[in-house]
């Protein structure tokens, strides 16, 4: 439980909520393989989200040499806590969403305010799974844990 390190105090709170409405987590497991880059994916039908913790460790170069972990570490863990933190309340946005019917859960805060980056994102997320629709609202949303676990909570529970 790695990951557990990683996660700001509105994920542990998303967290919480997504292991009281039944989900597993699993770290690491070996659909993390399927791409260096994926940081966490979703499995409503199994109930589980996987978080991949030596991706993230990998995107962020952890085995760096000594002379420079020191000036790297602070920085490199707080980076690690976003990403993993980011990637935690997306998938349970999926799941929120896998509990209502596979629908939107804030269609009310749906917008065209994509970046290229989360663009590229969608692109990747859509072939292993999902609707642009529901990616973009899980890519909005992945920033506002407290909405997530109350999310959750209302549709999962």
């Amino acid at each position: 439980m790695e990951y557990v390190d990683f996660l700001n105090k509105g994920a542990k709170l998303v967290y919480e909520q997504v292991v009281k409405a039944g989900y597993d987590i699993s770290e690491n497991s070996p659909y993390c393989l399927m791409g260096e880059k994926i940081l966490a994916l979703h499995d409503g039908k199994n109930q589980t989200i996987h978080l991949c913790t030596r991706n993230l460790k990998s995107i962020l170069l952890w085995e760096t040499p000594s002379v420079l972990e020191e000036d790297l570490s602070d920085s490199r863990n707080r980076e690690a806590t976003y990403l993993m933190s980011n990637a935690l309340t997306h998938e349970a946005t999926h799941a929120a969403q896998y509990c209502n019917n596979g629908n939107l859960i804030a269609p009310e805060r749906a917008s065209e305010e994509v970046t290229e980056w989360k663009s590229r994102s969608i692109g990747l997320s859509l072939v292993i799974g999902g609707t642009k629709a529901r990616e973009e609202e899980a890519y909005l949303l992945e920033s506002d844990p407290y909405f997530i676990a109350d999310a959750v909570k209302k549709y999962c529970f």
